[in-house]
């Protein structure tokens, strides 16, 4: 067996990423409110699943009572939006999903500010622009009875709000969890379309500064009573693994059989084929299971992750970071604890302790089974195993690999497989190679709502065989007994280990 090795960069190692902005769902919204111009909202979110709060936050994960989204205000009138004001219009409000009357709804209802003389004209604007800008993240956490602040004690997850009366940009902060049960985040940007005002005047959503990820809903006026403010929930950080992307020709996610268009932990075998690297195609008597994938940073720095020869603070993740809520901007705190890594994805096969740490499921067609009989029938029940096409290795994705972005995640991997052939000649009907095998991988910076692919690349190498037939070896008298008589008895005959001569044997000898 060769070891395997993993594709990094354009050359040897394969890191793919997606914005995966499109695939989206909207969710239409009744008013609430019968007279004047009420605030409402309106939700995009991709329909791929993401980094885990115990799952993935999908649109439908988000509509929950326990999630739902938290919005931040300001009311700036003529002024085009800055930093330097409190968020005076609403802070950390929650929306959340009325499955009852199909909405986003929140409370208190807030209205469109003006200066409107005609009481009873709902859609007439004043001499003011009275603009509003409005940021948003989600899943919503604080306490209503405490103001919408977030209680004390957090320690992953999102961890920290800016304050009621900061005058920065509104900001989550956000760490990962020691267990490595990490919890999505979304972003909430603009709309893909504007925003008509009352008077006509499109209302175009925009950058809050040119290094900005996003447009955000930024400098809004008044909107007629059927607008909504949009938000397009991007996933805030960065993800490696993961395969539910949604295939835009059936609408349905993936299978795991499919590979176009997907990006996540993948395997594949390469089979050496006149001295490539890779090629070659398995044999259908070569069946490679997967038992176990481990992923490892320790956090302590003692170990050389990402393979530069040193081992110094580049080998550590930082775990805590903060997301600004008007540019999409991750400022990281460096002096955090750095961030433990644990992940293990395992099959029915593995030995219990990795199951104790579980992380995700590997997909049924490589996972080692419980159990394999030492039978043909048990070699035929065989999964279809690990391919030389790459296959997604997560069955059940429940706690996917996260990242804060403008980090580069190093760590090591550890695989452990088992290769059995059928030999119809073997008591057992076939042979097993139990193969353990550790590689460290260095990602380079990752970046917000990006999915990174890796592919691990599994060897083989067959067993070859060579034979050649040489000739009788010839005796002769050698140096050391010129004269052929090697025991000195003073005969030469075949009790002389170098005797060449005849030998006689006993006449009963046939």
């Amino acid at each position: 067996m060769k070891s395997f090795y993993y594709l990094l960069g354009a050359a040897a190692i394969a890191l793919a990423s997606c914005s995966e902005s499109t695939e989206l769902e909207t969710n239409p919204i009744n008013n609430l409110a019968a007279k004047g111009t009420a605030i409402a909202f309106n939700t995009y979110q991709a329909q791929s699943t993401r980094a885990g709060a115990t799952g993935s936050i999908t649109t439908d994960v988000l509509k929950g009572a326990d999630y739902g989204f938290g919005v931040f205000a300001y009311s700036t009138g003529d002024a085009n939006y800055a930093a330097g004001i409190k968020p005076n219009w609403m802070y950390n409000e929650q929306v959340l999903w009325n499955s009852t009357n199909n909405a986003w709804e929140y409370s208190p209802v807030k209205y469109w500010p003006n200066d409107n003389t005609v009481a009873d004209n709902q859609d007439a604007v004043g001499t003011t622009s009275s603009k509003l800008s409005f940021f948003a993240y989600a899943p919503y956490v604080g306490d209503d009875a405490n103001d919408g602040k977030l209680a004390a004690g957090e320690t992953s997850g999102i961890t920290a709000l800016s304050a009621p009366d900061a005058t920065t940009h509104p900001t989550v902060t956000y760490t990962l969890a020691e267990t490595g049960k990490q919890v999505d985040l979304l972003w909430g940007t603009a709309g893909e379309d504007s925003y008509a005002s009352v008077t006509g005047t499109a209302s175009v959503p925009a950058k809050v500064t040119t290094d900005s990820k996003a447009a955000t809903n930024i400098n809004i006026t008044k909107t007629p009573i059927d607008t909504k403010i949009k938000f397009n929930f991007k996933h805030a950080l960065a993800k490696i693994g993961g395969s539910n992307e949604v295939d835009p020709t059936t609408g349905k996610p993936y299978t795991y059989e499919q590979t176009s268009n997907q990006s996540g932990l993948q395997v594949q075998l390469d089979i050496d084929k006149d001295g490539a690297i890779t090629g070659g195609s398995k044999a259908d008597e070569t069946v490679v299971t997967i038992k176990t994938i481990k992923i490892v940073n320790d956090g302590q720095g003692t170990t050389d992750y990402d393979g530069d020869g040193n081992v110094d603070a580049d080998d550590n993740i930082y775990r805590e970071g903060t997301l600004d809520l008007a540019t999409g901007l991750w400022t990281m705190n460096t002096t955090s604890t750095p961030a433990v890594i644990n992940h293990v994805v395992t099959s029915p096969g593995s030995e219990a302790t990795d199951i104790t740490n579980k992380a995700a499921e590997i997909a049924s067609n490589l996972a080692e089974p419980v159990s394999v009989a030492k039978t043909e029938a048990g070699f035929n029940g065989l999964p279809t195993g690990v391919q030389t096409n790459p296959l997604n290795v997560y069955g059940a994705e429940t706690n996917p690999l996260v990242f804060i972005p403008g980090t580069a995640p190093a760590f090591k991997i550890t695989v452990e497989y088992v290769v059995r052939t059928k030999d119809k000649h073997l008591a057992d009907a076939y042979s097993e190679a139990v193969q353990n095998i550790t590689h460290t991988v260095a990602f380079p910076t990752v970046e917000l709502n990006k999915k990174y692919n890796l592919i691990m690349h599994l060897g083989l190498t067959s067993v070859k065989f060579d034979a050649t037939v040489s000739d009788w070896d010839a005796t002769s008298v050698s140096d050391a007994d010129p004269d052929g008589d090697a025991d000195g008895d003073g005969i030469k005959n075949s009790e002389d280990p170098d005797y060449a001569g005849n030998v006689h044997l006993p006449i009963n000898v046939k």
